[in-house]
């Protein structure tokens, strides 16, 4: 399922951004980066790992680059923003 639009990088910074009333850049980590310096250094578990390696190489191919009603569909409420949700809880992003 996914929320109302489709989020690069880019606008997912912008999210935050109005959410948390301040500036928030984003950054494109290169992948062999981001496994060897942010994702191996939290020593998770050898599957966690590996589903968030498998999740990271299917969203940089793209593969979650969508928005559909489904939320909407199942809940019978439209979907929240990602800036709304930041907003609403900013005890998460401190």
């Amino acid at each position: 399922m996914t929320g109302p639009a489709s989020l690069d990088i880019d606008g997912l910074a912008a999210e935050y951004a109005r959410g948390l009333q301040r500036p928030i850049h984003g950054t494109d980590i290169p992948y062999e980066t981001w496994v060897q310096e942010v994702l191996k250094p939290l020593d998770l578990p050898a599957h966690v790992e590996q589903h968030l390696v498998t999740m990271a190489q299917l969203h940089r191919a793209g593969r979650y680059d969508r928005a559909t009603e489904d939320v909407e569909n199942v809940t019978g409420q439209a979907p929240s923003t990602v800036g709304r949700y930041v907003a609403e809880h900013p005890e998460l992003f401190s």
